[in-house]
């Protein structure tokens, strides 16, 4: 009799990180783009700022600019399973 481990199914979906440029949320996207590739997304307000940051973290990361303070600020949650604040 074969014994299969019990799996938990990894949702898919985006992981979005806010401040994801700063000295703590670089160093979290890192990690998680290494483990989840094409997965992690850089938020913050300044669109520059999280492009540079996901284009220099590469494993497919992306930047997106998120400001609450925007009527579309729920638009930057498409997609997106977890966020880390």
């Amino acid at each position: 009799m074969s014994s299969t481990p019990d799996t938990v199914p990894q949702p898919q979906g985006h992981i979005l990180i806010v401040g994801g440029y700063g000295m703590v949320g670089r160093a979290i996207a890192e990690r998680l783009a290494l483990s989840f590739p094409s997965r992690v997304v850089i938020a913050g307000r300044n669109l520059d700022k999280a492009q540079a940051c996901a284009a220099e973290i590469g494993h497919g990361a992306v930047g997106r600019a998120v400001d609450i303070f925007s009527e579309d600020a729920g638009d930057a949650l498409e997609g997106v399973v977890l966020a880390v604040v």
